[in-house]
């Protein structure tokens, strides 16, 4: 494993567009459950009894508060390959894990929190065309396959964080990601062929 302060910068010649459409915010309340249970845990409020009538899109922000969890070490499964905007932990209780076998998909900011689990299987994948999005992955426990950044727009890291030994990638096809002073522990890094710019230090 190599633990890397980079600040990237990579340029491709095709871009992604981000969604131009007003964002809703998602709320999860009832506890363990399902991404895809939407009339039942993806409320319009925090701690609310009115549902969403469909999963989050890239332009909805998930949630993820002191009203989601109803009991200790509740779960939410990730069972689809779900898409968020913003994707927001704050003030979460009673030690839940968020789990996924598949991709996720992130238009902003990606921001975990202790008192929580977060693991994944599979990929996240940030493809924001925006400025100053921030990643903060600091849990109890944070287990990341890897993280692919393919968008036109910004990450700036607010904490260190160990990937998988000999299995954690982070690739960069477009856009800006700053560590931020962060120690970063990769197995793999991998920056695309026609990247304009490249800076970091080991």
């Amino acid at each position: 494993m190599k633990t890397k302060r980079l600040f990237l910068s990579c340029g491709m010649l095709i871009c992604l567009f981000a969604a131009t459409v007003h964002a809703a915010d998602y709320y999860w309340v009832g506890g363990t459950g399902n991404w895809s249970d939407f009339s039942t845990h993806w409320a319009t409020s925090s701690g609310g009894t009115v549902f969403h009538t469909s999963v989050p899109t890239l332009a909805d922000n998930v949630i993820f508060d002191e009203n989601s969890f109803t009991g200790i070490k509740q779960v939410v499964t990730i069972d689809v390959m779900a898409e968020c905007n913003n994707f927001l932990c704050t003030k979460v209780k009673n030690k839940p894990t968020i789990s996924s076998m598949s991709p996720l998909t992130v238009n902003g900011s990606f921001q975990l929190c202790t008192g929580m689990v977060f693991t994944t299987n599979g990929q996240i994948q940030f493809v924001s065309n925006n400025l100053n999005n921030k990643i903060n992955v600091a849990t109890d426990s944070t287990y990341i396959m890897g993280m692919m950044f393919n968008g036109a727009g910004s990450w700036i890291f607010e904490s260190d964080y160990l990937m998988p030994p000999t299995t954690g990638m982070i690739q960069v096809q477009q856009g800006t990601v700053n560590t931020n002073g962060k120690n970063i522990t990769v197995s793999n890094f991998m920056a695309m062929a026609f990247a304009n710019d490249i800076r970091y230090s080991i």
